[in-house]
Order: structure tokens, then sequence, then C-alpha cells
């Protein structure tokens, strides 16, 4: 077809709407599948896979508890960079209510194994804690204590 009798077409489509009728026209790609060599390796408990498919599927599931099960898998495992993520999504509340605190253990697990972003985040969650959750911060459960990990070996 013609792209002038297209986009022709296309404004006297839309003349009729009111501005908040209309939709919009660029709609995110489908995903791309998740190979099953990946489903495999994370379903049989690697962790550097476990974090890989949470990558892979939270694009395409924004808030589908799917991709965060997968990340904390890997977090618990002591994957650094799931660790990292884990923090910066508790320090937003992307998914899971906001916990700073959360926020700041997740981030202090990743910068003891030497992740600078954890670092980084560690240092500036730290001021905003309160001084009750400073002192828990102090004495961090050991992985197989953590809330997320406990609820996810259930």
């Amino acid at each position: 077809m013609n792209p002038r009798c297209l986009a022709a077409l296309l404004l006297l489509g839309l003349a009729g709407c009111g501005v908040g009728e209309i939709e919009p026209l660029v709609y995110p790609p489908d995903p791309v599948p998740v190979p099953p060599e990946l489903w495999q390796q994370a379903e049989a408990g690697d962790a550097t896979a476990q974090f890989e498919l949470a990558e892979h599927l939270w694009p395409a599931h924004p808030g589908d508890p799917e991709p965060f099960y997968w990340l904390v898998a890997a977090a618990c495992q002591g994957h650094p960079v799931a660790q990292v993520n884990l923090g910066v999504l508790y320090d937003a509340g992307d998914g899971v209510p906001r916990d700073r605190l959360e926020a700041y253990l997740w981030s202090a697990r990743a910068a003891a194994q030497g992740e600078p972003e954890g670092r980084h985040l560690a240092d500036a969650l730290r001021p905003t804690l309160t001084e009750a959750e400073r002192a828990r911060a102090l004495e961090p459960p050991d992985l197989a204590d953590a809330p997320d990990c406990v609820q996810w070996r259930k």
C-alpha cells in the first residue's frame, strides 16, 4: 500500500478519537523464547543460569513473580550480581514492598564478595537506615536464614 494512503487512513481513523482513547502504536516486541538449556540449568540449581533466566524473563514479565523467584534463587546461592539486583528492587519497591534494610543487606552481601555495585549501593543506603536497622545490619543473617531464602526453599 502507498505510504501516503496509509498515513491518510491512519489520520482519518484517529480523527474521531479523544486524546485519552488513543492507544500506543508501538508495542513491545514479543519476548525471545528462553532456550530450553537455560531452563534445565536453572532448574538444576545453577546460580548463573538462574540469574540469566531472571534477566531474560524480567523485561517481558515485569511484576510477574517468576523472574523474581529465579533472581532470589540465584542470590540465595551467592550470585553477587543477583544480590545487587535484589538490593535495587528492595530499594525502589519494584515488585516487592520497599525495604531499605533488605536493600542494604542484599547489597552488602554482594559488596562482601567484591561486587563494586554492591558496595556503591550499600554505601548509599547506610545513611538512610534508622539506628535499629543499623544495629540489625551489623549482624546480617546467613543466606540460609535470610527471609527471601527461607521462603524460596519452601
